[in-house]
């Protein structure tokens, strides 16, 4: 399987997050601020680049908290992705 992970901001907080999934075995593991056409999966780390657009294949988002003058940026988001991964509990509601 193809794995792209889209890490936009490379801040230390998303580095935490990303450096886990680099290794994964059994996965071709590909990054950069970018999603990709010709993988199985780009996963957002974290969500904003998914709110533009949805590429082929599977996309699964990863959000911390939503801020309130970006709550529209996470709905597209949402609406975009196969899968979401919360961090906070307001992003349950």
């Amino acid at each position: 399987m193809k794995l792209h992970l889209v890490n936009s901001y490379g801040s230390y907080a998303m580095e935490r997050l990303v450096n886990p999934l680099r290794n994964i075995e059994g996965y071709e593991i590909s990054e950069s601020t970018e999603p990709r056409d010709d993988v199985d999966m780009n996963y957002f780390i974290p969500h904003h680049g998914l709110a533009v657009r949805k590429p082929p294949g599977k996309s699964v988002m990863l959000y911390t908290h939503t801020n309130t003058n970006s709550i529209g940026q996470t709905e597209a988001a949402i609406k975009n992705a196969d899968a979401a991964v919360c961090l906070s509990w307001e992003g349950v509601r």
